[in-house]
């Protein structure tokens, strides 16, 4: 399924399988966002070298 398909929640019973599934691929799509955010990354590259 696409990230970015959208999803109702409204009248809608989702099962156990669904809702994880869901989960899963709104995660997925956090996590390539925020990849894709390089200032981030470079913000989290100095907080591991601040750290050792």
């Amino acid at each position: 399924m696409p990230f970015n398909n959208l999803h109702s929640i409204t009248n809608y019973k989702a099962t156990s399988t669904e809702m994880i599934e869901e989960y899963r691929r709104q995660s997925a799509l956090a996590s390539s966002v925020d990849r894709a955010d390089i200032d981030l990354m470079n913000f989290l590259d100095q907080i591991l070298l601040d750290a050792e």
